[in-house]
């Protein structure tokens, strides 16, 4: 039985909403697809920020690198595919959600 990374993925979000109050982040496994799915809004962070792109980049690197047979997808806001629920959510402590987050 291959060894998932929820764990992992789970620990880093929780340091990433630590870093960025007024975000909020959604994970998802989806067993069907084998994909780990991590949802960021609002959508400025994700496109915009560029603390938050590094964060991503780090993120995506550490995790290649532990678990280079498992995939990971990041979406937004904007994306085409949307988590119909998730199993894992932390919202900032400044985050305010509007009328263009779900």
């Amino acid at each position: 039985m291959k060894k998932l990374p929820i764990k992992f993925i789970i620990n880093e979000l929780d340091h990433f909403i630590n870093n960025f109050p007024e975000a909020c982040v959604k994970y998802k496994y989806d067993k069907l697809s084998d994909i780990h799915f991590i949802n960021i809004t609002p959508i400025e962070l994700y496109h915009l920020n560029s603390s938050y792109i590094q964060w991503e980049k780090d993120f995506s690197n550490k995790f290649i690198y532990k678990y280079p047979d498992e995939n990971l997808y990041f979406l937004s806001d904007d994306a085409i595919i949307k988590l119909d629920k998730s199993h894992f959510e932390l919202r900032g402590v400044n985050y305010k959600e509007n009328i263009n987050n779900y």
